[in-house]
């Protein structure tokens, strides 16, 4: 399985995510913040990030365009409570899935499986 990090100042989301990604059997790792989030990337050797993309000190946007420049081969999939639009312009920035809160659970692992595809 995969070392997947999973990005979001709410602790509610946090856990659901997390709830669904573990019946797959990934190894999690938890960030409240951006700066927080890259120093567990550089850390752990994260392969699939779940980012918020409104979270403090470094937003996810910040954070897809930081780890695709050191990494383009690490899945980004942006999560947003906030519309559309946004996920959009983080597609556009690399995120190979996005999703409105609250995230599909099938969704979720789909995107998952498929960066864990991608990794082999």
């Amino acid at each position: 399985m995969a070392r997947v990090l999973i990005v979001d100042d709410d602790e509610e989301a946090r856990r659901f995510e997390a709830s669904i990604l573990e019946t797959a059997g990934h190894q999690l790792f938890f960030a409240k913040t951006g700066e927080e989030a890259m120093k567990a990337f550089l850390r752990k050797d994260i392969q699939i990030i779940v980012t918020e993309l409104q979270t403090p000190r470094g937003n996810g946007f910040e954070l897809i365009e930081a780890v695709t420049g050191l990494n383009p081969d690490v899945t980004v999939i942006a999560v947003s409570g906030t519309g559309r639009e946004m996920l959009d312009t983080a597609k556009v920035m690399g995120a190979r899935a996005t999703f409105e809160k609250p995230v599909s659970p099938t969704g979720l692992l789909a995107a998952v499986a498929e960066g864990v595809d991608r990794m082999h």
